[in-house]
């Protein structure tokens, strides 16, 4: 990886949580390019633990969508939480889908520290790191496709 393809990586700026009469809520998520982008997703769940965090993962993915102009769609699969040695972590599965048609899914996970929110968000950009990486650092279009045609085989 070059020093120019991390600079370019899309990192995590906030996350929001608002609760909502009838159990609901909504969470909302802002991502932001080194140069000072930022993208917006914001996304309505169930009031619970779990329906936070799959909020909080569908805002990650409508901002990464937007980040790169929806050249690509991001449909969460699921999200579940896990205890291992006294630790709680949030595990993500995404599928992926360019606009030809091509599907992948991806899974990422973080540990969920005192921000779980922030935590669904890391889960979300660990899933799909290599994967913005190659739609973002193109050289051309059909390049990336190309690119990213390759990394799924």
């Amino acid at each position: 990886m070059t020093s120019s393809e991390v600079s370019d990586r899309i990192g995590f700026r906030e996350s929001k949580l608002e609760q909502l009469p009838n159990n609901r809520c909504r969470a909302r998520v802002v991502l932001a390019r080194p140069e000072g982008d930022e993208f917006a997703g914001a996304a309505q769940g169930e009031d619970t633990e779990r329906g936070r965090l799959k909020s909080t993962v569908e805002a990650t993915a409508r901002a990464l969508e937007k980040s790169v102009n929806d050249e690509i769609a991001l449909d969460v699969q699921g999200v579940q939480t896990i205890t291992e040695s006294h630790t709680n972590i949030i595990v993500a599965l995404l599928e992926y889908r360019l606009l030809g048609g091509m599907r992948q899914q991806l899974v990422g996970s973080c540990i969920i520290g005192k921000q779980p929110a922030q935590s669904a968000t890391f889960a979300v950009l660990k899933a799909t790191n290599r994967l913005m990486g190659n739609v973002i650092v193109k050289p051309s279009d059909s390049e990336a496709t190309d690119v990213i045609e390759n990394e799924i085989r």
